[in-house]
Formats: structure tokens, C-alpha cells, sequence
């Protein structure tokens, strides 16, 4: 297989899956994103190293935002109870 193969097959449908997924507003679903654009990495560097490498940096980064973390709170707000912080809503 070529590489414009691999990532007509694998590489964009996985990438689409993954981001979509991780953009969802649930930790599960995020976690599962990158989950699916590491799978989709390992597929790819198992034809062609380069483009599983391209793909294992964009799961990298998806993590690397924290949305699919533990910091993955949706609507926290994070100055909110901390010591000191400015009540935003008085009363």
C-alpha cells in the first residue's frame, strides 16, 4: 500500500473519528477519541512509520489539552473556591 493509501483508508477516518469524539462534551468520550487516534497511529506505523508518527503526535496533542483528563470538568470554574480568589457574585 501506498502512503496516500494508508491515509485515505486509515489516516483521515481515524483523525475525523478521533477529533470528533474528543471534542464531545464528556470525559468518556474524549478519552475514547484519543483511544481511537492511538489505535489509528499503531495501524499506520504498522505500513508506514512516518505517517503513524504524524498520527501518534495529533492523539499526543489531544491529550495534551487536558479535555480528555482528569481536569475534564465541564462548566468548573477553577478561581472558584480558591483561597483568596475574588467573589465574582456578590450577594
Amino acid at each position: 500500500m501506498s502512503t496516500v493509501q494508508v491515509w485515505l483508508l486509515i489516516g483521515v477516518p481515524v483523525l475525523f473519528v478521533g477529533v470528533v469524539l474528543f471534542t464531545a462534551r464528556s470525559r468518556a468520550l474524549g478519552v475514547l477519541g484519543v483511544l481511537a487516534t492511538l489505535g489509528g497511529a499503531v495501524a499506520m506505523a504498522a505500513v508506514d512509520r512516518a505517517s503513524g508518527a504524524v498520527l501518534g503526535v495529533v492523539a499526543v496533542l489531544l491529550y495534551a489539552t487536558g479535555r480528555a483528563g482528569d481536569g475534564a470538568v465541564v462548566g468548573a470554574d477553577p478561581v472558584r473556591g480558591r483561597a483568596g480568589a475574588p467573589d465574582t457574585n456578590p450577594p
